[in-house]
């Protein structure tokens, strides 16, 4: 089916954001500079509409001419930091600790090193404190420590020392806060979490009411998490195709059959399964085939916390494996039911029915309500840590318990040399790979996995 009319909806991350912020800088990378694409007579021009899905009088919808493929964009924001307010130390403590407290083993290998540089530098104030404290019960009469040091040494160590604490709690409450309070289930964070997913679902619908054709969610840092469970949670009302056309499935069976080979720990070729995704896709929203009501093409997720999900998600990768094959995290490709009692790969499926009072009086396959990775594709972008500081820390390949077939793609850039990436996804850069390199410059990869001009429909 071609496509005409797109929408990009992006999701921005952690940290004080204000609106349009990000939307705004990512579309002039991915649109405006992208001269490629545009068509010979229409340009780079965006205009900026009003936004009348989002109900939010800050945001705006960003609108461009048809590119060289004759499609016309939308670029929406789900800005949503409003909606994480009233975060104290508190919830900050406690989500450190849940983070800390752990057994090593159960660490992703992406953040061990992280993990025991943070025990380091707990076990180095502990110990500063209790040098201090048994300083001052050893001489309770002499004088403290900054008494015997010259007096500028002692104004220059509290001056820094108030900036430093002032500055680190600022850091940790206003940006690391809103994923302390997100990513923990806690009592005090449920409405929190409730709000920004609802929110993000409702939006999400609007999109789907607006009649576009193809809809890309893009999620940044912690806005990738948020757009994984608004995924999660929209596609229960759009899986069941009520209005089926035709009974046709072929599409829908080639991508089972991959689903099934992959779980029977055969490989495939990620460009194979993303054809085959996009396949089922066209399949799936064909007016003429099955009718069905979902148009999410793509997800997108930069420098995404989702590579480290066994810890952020679950306790460990056990558990998270287990909520998978329980259908409560969707992955790529889907999870299987057994049908039978039998242990064969061929007799486990990621749809059911067919169940024609539901579709039409067609005899359709219906996919369940964690399989929406069968027809759009999961495309993750990150920038290879090393050393903590040099790369992206927070993003990283997504673990296999979510989904062998996720397309993993290291991307590198010089901004700053390489030096903490986590906001340069959309930073244009000179940098380009050596020949032994399987990173992708990091903007060429964004587009590439944008694909605009839908050449890979």
């Amino acid at each position: 089916m071609p496509v005409e009319r797109q929408a990009v909806l992006m999701i921005h991350g952690i940290g004080n954001q204000q609106p349009m912020q990000t939307l705004r800088s990512f579309v002039e990378t991915v649109w405006t500079k992208h001269e490629e694409i545009h068509e010979e007579y229409a340009g780079s021009q965006v205009w900026s509409k009003p936004d009348h899905i989002s109900k939010n009088f800050e945001l705006r919808r960003l609108t461009t001419p048809q590119n060289s493929a004759e499609i016309r964009t939308d670029f929406f924001e789900f800005y949503w930091a409003h909606l994480m307010h009233g975060t104290g130390y508190g919830h900050l403590i406690g989500w450190l600790l849940s983070l800390l407290l752990r057994r090593p083993s159960s660490v992703p290998p992406g953040l061990k090193l992280a993990f025991y540089t943070l025990w380091v530098i707990v076990v180095i104030a502990i110990g500063g404190w209790c040098f201090v404290i048994g300083d001052g019960i050893a001489n309770p009469d002499g004088p403290g420590l900054l008494e015997r040091v010259p007096i500028w040494v002692a104004v220059l160590l509290t001056v820094l020392g108030t900036i430093a604490i002032s500055f680190l709690g600022f850091l940790m409450k206003e940006v690391v806060g809103d994923a302390a309070r997100y990513l923990r289930p806690a009592a005090q964070n449920i409405q929190r979490r409730q709000e920004i997913r609802t929110a993000g679902v409702d939006l999400l619908k609007n999109l789907h009411d607006r009649g576009y054709d193809r809809i890309i969610i893009v999620g940044h840092s912690l806005g990738s998490v948020i757009g994984y469970d608004i995924l999660t949670y929209a596609f229960q009302a759009y899986n069941v195709p009520k209005k089926a056309a035709s009974e046709v499935h072929t599409a829908h069976d080639a991508i089972e059959k991959i689903a099934q080979d992959s779980s029977a720990e055969s490989t495939s070729d990620i460009d194979d399964v993303q054809k085959a995704q996009r396949n089922y896709f066209n399949e799936f929203t064909d007016p003429a085939k099955i009718n069905g009501p979902w148009r999410v093409t793509d997800f997108i997720t930069l420098g995404s916390p989702l590579a480290h999900a066994s810890v952020l998600l679950a306790d460990d990768d056990e558990s998270l494996a287990k909520k998978v094959a329980l259908r409560e995290y969707p992955s790529c490709l889907p999870a299987l039911e057994q049908k039978i009692r039998t242990t064969d790969a061929d007799n486990r499926h990621f749809s059911y029915g067919p169940q024609a009072s539901r579709t039409n009086n067609k005899e359709v396959k219906i996919p369940h309500h964690a399989a929406l990775f069968a027809m759009t594709r999961w495309k993750n972008l990150y920038f290879p840590c090393k050393y903590i500081l040099w790369g992206d820390l927070i993003g990283g390949p997504i673990p296999k318990t979510l989904g062998k077939e996720i397309l993993n793609q290291p991307v590198g850039t010089e901004v700053r040399n390489g030096f903490l990436t986590h906001r340069f996804y959309w930073s244009s850069s000179d940098w380009k790979p050596g020949s032994d390199d399987e990173r992708q410059e990091a903007v060429s990869a964004l587009r590439d996995a944008l694909d605009l001009v839908d050449e890979h429909s």
